[in-house]
């Protein structure tokens, strides 16, 4: 995903946008997306090779394509995209090899110190979460989705398979935060930190607060060939094929024989360089001694008895991911968000953009005029209540 972070080198005061929701409220609300690149005849054939590209894949499928088997369907899937502007305090762990003096201070070596970060004028554009609940939102962020530098199309009236927006903006926003904006943010503090630090090694963020000053928010929607098809199973696969850039994602399925003798031969050579980076920790000398007494004989045994634990393991993946591994990903994704927080400066007014509206700032005038004609509106109804008196 292509996200667009900047710092701006100065601010500016937004206007009052009570009455932009107003302007919008007359207009007719369009679907608005972007146009696809593919035929079906394409898909297929990029997917049949994307399938067929990883050596791990059963044979039945490297051989043969069963087309009677697979189901493209193409769909336009919502998506909100958020921009938005704001400053960032952040607090910071981190260390030092050697003992120095950084404002006055003394820092001994080896220790955790923390410190505060102030980071101001952020601003990040271009992010962009899906909007409903129907797919599998990990597999929907590996795709390349962008709006930037395209001209949206109106799709009210196509005759397109267009799925229904179900997640608000507040919890798209919560969403976006978990998935692509604290780990951007985070990137960013942490390359600032080595800047103002640049005697600290190790630096991690402990937690930071983002202020937003403004926000941004339209719903667009983005062309997607879903693909469905069974392999040895009942078991349904799904995967994602970028209606613009080509992408594939998804589940793929592993050959347990292939995957069984992968780990064999690569299982002798893994566990002696296992051993030797543990014994690193303590001694060189002491790595040496602990590597080679691992012999090939009784390594061997040990393969036989995890290498085929590995190939089903593989196999059965993609059936484990959808009823257990993605939901447990994302309570673990929840749980680290939870000392990232942000908020909305109250003193500034969130700016959003539904649909084809955009967002438009209020000017003084304006907001007189529209009071006007409130003022009108409701001078006439209290002439027709005194005349229906």
């Amino acid at each position: 995903m292509k996200v667009s972070v900047n710092r701006l080198l100065k601010t500016r005061n937004c206007s009052l946008i009570n009455f932009s929701r107003l302007f919008s409220s007359g207009q007719d609300k369009k679907i608005q997306g972007i146009r696809d690149n593919f035929s079906e005849y394409e898909v297929r054939l990029h997917f049949d090779k994307w399938l067929k590209s990883l050596w791990l894949a059963p044979n039945q499928w490297v051989n043969s394509t069963r087309d009677g088997s697979i189901r493209v369907t193409r769909c336009f899937i919502p998506f909100w995209s958020i921009n938005f502007q704001g400053d960032i305090q952040c607090t910071l762990s981190t260390k030092a090899n050697f003992p120095f003096r950084h404002d006055e201070n003394y820092y001994s070596q080896k220790e955790w110190h923390t410190f505060p970060l102030q980071m101001n004028n952020i601003s990040l554009n271009n992010i962009n979460i899906y909007a409903a609940n129907n797919l599998d939102k990990y597999h929907i962020q590996k795709l390349d989705v962008s709006f930037d530098d395209v001209e949206p199309i109106d799709l009210t009236d196509k005759d397109y398979i267009i799925e229904k927006c179900t997640i608000d903006q507040d919890t798209a926003f919560k969403n976006a935060w978990i998935l692509i904006m604290k780990p951007l943010l985070e990137n960013m503090c942490l390359e600032e930190a080595k800047k103002i630090y640049p005697k600290f090694e190790e630096p991690r963020i402990d937690s930071f607060h983002l202020i937003m000053n403004s926000k941004q928010e339209r719903l667009l929607y983005y062309p997607i060939y879903i693909i469905n098809y069974k392999y040895d199973s009942q078991l349904i696969y799904t995967c994602l094929f970028d209606g613009v850039t080509g992408h594939i994602t998804g589940d793929r399925q592993f050959s347990a024989i292939k995957v069984t003798l992968a780990s064999l031969i690569a299982f002798y050579p893994m566990i002696k360089i296992g051993l030797f980076s543990f014994g690193t920790l303590v001694d060189f000398l002491f790595a040496f001694e602990i590597a080679s007494e691992l012999s090939f004989s009784v390594a061997l045994p040990m393969a036989f008895i995890i290498a085929p634990l590995i190939g089903f393991y593989a196999r059965s993946y993609p059936r484990s991911y959808k009823k257990q591994i993605s939901s447990e990903q994302w309570t673990q994704d929840q749980f680290k968000a939870l000392k990232f927080t942000y908020a909305f400066d109250q003193q500034q007014k969130n700016q959003i953009s539904n649909d084809d509206s955009s967002v438009h700032i209020a000017s003084d005038d304006e907001i007189k005029s529209i009071k006007e004609q409130h003022s009108d509106l409701n001078d006439s109804a209290d002439k027709l209540e005194k005349r229906r008196i």
